[in-house]
């Protein structure tokens, strides 16, 4: 029997699309979006979270439902979960926040 898919992975797979330069990637029980092959999203079994610079952190964290990323029993400090009824546009604007800011890191 195969194991179903968790819905966030389902949910990083419909917000990401095909956008040209990210690559999708299961990493460590989670499904990883990369860009250059660095990690800037992750679905976790319960959250997507993304990778931002410091401020950004700040007002992601400020909006109710988000919170530090759990991955197991690790803060993953550098990332935050999207609260879970922030619409599909407001969500994608977070990703492509979190892309811009790890492929700036890299260049």
């Amino acid at each position: 029997m195969t194991q179903r898919e968790p819905d966030t992975h389902a949910e990083l797979r419909e917000l990401v699309g095909d956008e040209a330069g990210v690559e999708l990637r299961p990493m460590f029980g989670t499904l990883a979006a990369l860009v250059d092959g660095h990690v800037f999203s992750v679905a976790t079994a319960d959250a997507v979270g993304v990778k931002l610079g410091p401020e950004a952190l700040d007002d992601l964290g400020a909006l109710p439902g988000s919170g530090m990323l759990m991955m197991g029993r690790r803060r993953m400090s550098a990332y935050r979960a999207l609260p879970p009824d922030l619409p599909a546009g407001e969500r994608r604007a977070w990703l492509r926040r979190a892309r811009d800011h790890v492929s700036g890191l890299h260049h």
